[in-house]
């Protein structure tokens, strides 16, 4: 049985689009990337490396050696013959392992409803968009967006409780 050398294309998800152009440009991109994701980002380029999260996160790619890493093949249909080219030039002839980027994927969706509340959106038109439940949209909007200062005049949490044996016995 002849296996196919590149998974095949995947539906990308309703909820969950794929990565925008400018992800790379938010400060924070590179703390939610995992460690071997941020190696890669290292050596062909945040932009390069998002692009491939989002075309193939989930799944493990041969990455072709430079000679063969022509126009025609699978992964060039994806990201394109110069990226291909990049990406074979640094990692040719491995396996790569990529991960789903589940954390990436929520924090943008999340920065995405914030933007789109900030902009007038209702919670109503939030949840019928994203798919996420009423009491969802108003937890994501409630959070505290990363890098914000933390709110002050909260209280602090409450004390845990004993738990004391309160019948006299052990």
């Amino acid at each position: 049985m002849n296996t196919p050398a590149f998974p095949p294309a995947r539906a990308v998800e309703t909820r969950v689009e794929a990565l925008p152009a400018d992800a790379a440009a938010l400060p924070e991109i590179l703390d939610l990337l995992p460690g071997s994701m941020r190696e890669l980002a290292d050596e062909v380029g945040l932009p390069l490396a998002l692009r491939l999260l989002a075309a193939c996160g989930g799944t493990s790619i041969y990455v072709p050696r430079p000679a063969n890493a022509g126009p025609d093949h699978p992964l060039a249909a994806r990201l394109g013959a110069g990226d291909l080219a990049a990406l074979a030039a640094a990692r040719g002839g491995e396996t790569l392992d990529l991960p789903r980027g589940a954390a990436l994927r929520r924090a943008l969706v999340r920065r995405r409803i914030a933007e789109e509340a900030a902009a007038g959106a209702t919670a109503a038109q939030l949840t019928e968009r994203w798919g996420y439940s009423r009491s969802s949209i108003h937890r994501i909007l409630r959070a505290p967006s990363p890098g914000a200062p933390a709110r002050s005049g909260s209280a602090p949490p409450p004390p845990a409780r004993s738990r004391k044996n309160r019948s006299g016995r052990r």
